[in-house]
């Protein structure tokens, strides 16, 4: 992609890039002219007169602006991200998409929204578990492994629910069962660590009048408490590291951005945790 870079002579520092690729650059009077370096219906110059509806066009071609800014308040010192957010006059101008990158190194896309007049950028969640992805389900009182022995310990009926395990419970967070789950373990600090994967749902999954049918329970014991598995985009915790880097896609309407602010507070917990 052709791309100019423009050079502020007053500052002495590379300020930006444009979308275009130009043979030549002129001024008359207070008004920008550039030609392409070949001409396909745009004739042999362009004029760069700053009228709102053609910011963003050069030689017939719209692009969107596109910042990048760098966090590194404190560069030595531990943060956990927590809001993104842009101050505009036009807001409603501004639809696009921001990545946010800490450390330079795991990152994630995501749209920026509107919110009682504030544009909010997208900074996701941690990429690996966290003691925050585990929700717990209930104490495991037993585990039967047919409809018969279920239905006679508990004096209820499955019929049409049937599973491959049953799992009778002292005691069940009721609240516990939530779409997205990815599976249950009764080691949550196992699966964080990466020690051991969390025996996966399968399509069978209820939890019905207090015991919870998986298609699977290899693994599990009596007398342990059992938890669902999130991913991170449900249940994670806030990015944590030390320095943060943001691309934001701003659109191509007629806006302006004043500042680009990030909430964090400093943490002791590392990466981790």
């Amino acid at each position: 992609m052709n791309r100019t870079i423009a050079f502020d002579n007053k500052k002495g520092v590379w300020k930006t890039r444009y979308s275009f690729f130009s043979s030549c650059i002129a001024w008359v009077k207070d008004l920008m002219v550039t030609s392409p370096t070949m001409t396909t219906g745009t004739g042999v110059a362009w004029k760069h007169d700053g009228l709102s509806e053609s910011n963003n066009t050069f030689y017939n071609t719209t692009s969107p602006s596109v910042i990048g800014v760098s966090f590194n308040d404190n560069p030595s010192s531990n943060k956990q991200f927590k809001s993104l957010s842009v101050e505009s006059l036009n807001p409603n101008n501004i639809s696009g998409i921001n990545t946010f990158i800490v450390n330079g190194e795991a990152g994630s896309v995501g749209e920026m929204r509107q919110k009682g007049g504030i544009l909010y950028g997208h900074i996701g969640t941690e990429n690996e578990y966290t003691l925050s992805n585990f929700e717990f389900i209930g104490q495991i009182k037993n585990i039967h492994t047919s409809q018969e022995a279920a239905e006679a310990a508990s004096g209820l009926s499955f019929e049409g629910v049937s599973s491959g395990v049953y799992i009778e419970f002292y005691y069940t967070e009721m609240n516990a069962l939530s779409g997205g789950a990815v599976g249950v373990t009764d080691n949550p600090q196992g699966v964080k660590n990466g020690e051991v994967e969390p025996i996966p749902l399968g399509n069978t999954l209820i939890l019905y009048n207090g015991m919870l049918l998986l298609g699977g329970g290899a693994g599990l014991s009596e007398g342990t408490n059992l938890y669902f598995a999130y991913p991170s985009s449900i249940n994670g915790e806030s990015p944590k590291g030390q320095v943060a880097d943001v691309t934001l896609t701003l659109g191509s309407e007629d806006f302006e951005v004043h500042a680009v602010n990030l909430e964090y507070s400093p943490t002791n917990l590392d990466h981790s945790n």
